[in-house]
């Protein structure tokens, strides 16, 4: 089982209303009331991981939110069972999902 298995899997199936909730909430117009820069603090890590693999030439030269946008939005439909009604997740295909988010973006 890799990497990304252990940190996509169990999320969705122990915690799905958790997982619904904070997609309603983050496309919701109470989003815009959470603080900005709390927001900022917490992917702050997320940011700087990118632009350390920017540096080594790990990852491709190019902003932080595109980078961003090719590797968490795909997991994160792919995760949503409503959005992604036939998508089996085994182990496998979210391997398989994880490569090609990271294929996306590496050099």
């Amino acid at each position: 089982m890799g990497h990304s298995t252990r940190c996509c899997r169990p999320c969705r199936s122990r915690h799905p209303d958790y997982f619904q909730f904070s997609e309603q909430f983050a496309n919701s117009p109470y989003f815009d009331r959470v603080d900005a820069q709390t927001i900022e603090r917490l992917f702050k890590p997320v940011g700087d991981l990118i632009r350390q693999g920017i540096r080594r030439k790990i990852i491709k030269d190019m902003e932080v939110d595109i980078i961003s946008a090719f590797v968490f939005y795909p997991v994160l439909i792919l995760a949503n069972p409503r959005l992604c009604r036939n998508f089996d997740m085994t182990p496998e295909q979210i391997d398989r999902a994880f490569q090609l988010a990271w294929d996306a973006i590496k050099l």
